[in-house]
């Protein structure tokens, strides 16, 4: 029997010390399996869509360290770890840029429209606060606190600011949840399954906003559903494909085309931006070990979060060959969530 790395579900317990009770989550785990067949269908989770962020200012340290965050980096979560590293744009380890106790299975990471960086903590079922001001290498971004908690939230995985608002994808209630963007308050369940329109939503990991403004949601069901960006009013089924198992990660690139990873295929897939005709097998090799997270650098290359193998993988943003890889293991642990501060 080989021994490999999987991805499996799984039931956790999660001991809430903070809160003094425990609560059963389902969601996914990365760990080392002996199996001779083919691991069953997940139930999890993936990536960040709209993955550059706004510039931030700099500024001088101040006399106590603490100064903006670098400029020109990217920025994993480094699951198995429960932090966000940061690295230079020649992949040089730079530190840690968050950590907090409140992190439990960080995933989906962004810029809000204040400057500030929010991550999700998939095990506390929180939307985290950092203040990208008052950053110190030895210690991270300081910890503002949970920004959301409210609208049944419950293993958030992918999230993105749009025109105000914050939009969560809810994997444990099969939803995309929307939030005030300034205030966390929860405004409402902006898509949700509608089994008479057709929509099947299923533990939704990615979720992305398209140059057309409307909003695309990845499901367990090998799907990628179309939501009007607007309202959130169904428009069917994108994109699918037999070749589609487990998406986990997606982006638009520089060509407008959607770039989906598919999990227990280990390859990222290229689908028309405008009708999500399946055009390609963009990536692919024995090195992708469990895409997790898509993104397209300052260099229009494509980023691969390989989360089975630690590693964080750069290829051809035109022709999808393999380049290098950009980050290999070290503290990186179970990467899932990528974000480029330009």
């Amino acid at each position: 029997m080989n021994k490999r790395i999987l991805i499996l579900p799984f039931v956790i317990l999660i001991a809430a010390s903070a809160c003094g009770g425990t609560a059963a989550t389902e969601g996914p785990i990365v760990s080392t399996a002996t199996s001779e067949t083919e691991p069953e269908e997940l139930e999890e989770e993936a990536t960040v869509s709209q993955p550059t962020a706004e510039p931030l200012p700099t500024s001088a340290p101040e006399a106590g360290g603490q100064a903006d965050i670098p400029r020109k980096i990217l920025l994993v979560t480094s699951s198995l770890t429960e932090e966000v590293l940061g690295y230079s744009m020649d992949g040089e380890y730079l530190g840690v840029f968050a950590t907090t106790s409140d992190i439990q299975w960080p995933v989906g990471i962004a810029l809000g429209p204040d400057g500030k960086f929010y991550l999700s903590s998939y095990g506390h079922n929180a939307i985290l606060q950092f203040d990208t001001k008052d950053y110190e290498p030895s210690k991270g971004m300081k910890f503002l606190g949970k920004f959301t908690l409210d609208g049944n939230l419950q293993a958030p995985e992918s999230i993105v600011f749009r025109d105000g608002y914050l939009y969560v994808a809810s994997a444990g209630t099969h939803k995309v949840l929307q939030y005030d963007a300034e205030t966390g308050k929860f405004i409402h369940d902006f898509v949700q399954s509608d089994l008479l329109k057709g929509v099947s939503i299923q533990f939704p990991w990615s979720l992305t906003f398209g140059p057309d403004g409307h909003l695309y949601v990845d499901s367990n069901t090998n799907e990628i559903y179309k939501f009007d960006g607007k309202t959130g009013e169904s428009m069917g089924v994108f994109a699918s494909d037999r070749a589609l198992i487990r998406p986990a990660g997606m982006t638009f690139g520089p060509d407008g085309h959607l770039y989906v990873g598919s999990q227990d295929t280990n390859t990222i897939l290229k689908f028309d931006g405008k009708t999500g005709e399946f055009l390609a097998v963009f990536v692919q090799g024995e090195v992708l070990q469990g895409p997790w997270a898509v993104a397209f650098g300052p260099d229009e290359h494509l980023y691969v979060a390989s989360s089975a193998n630690n590693k964080v993988l750069k290829y051809d943003g035109e022709t999808g060959e393999f380049i290098k890889t950009f980050i290999d293991g070290g503290r990186l642990q179970a990467p899932n969530g990528l974000l480029f501060i330009p």
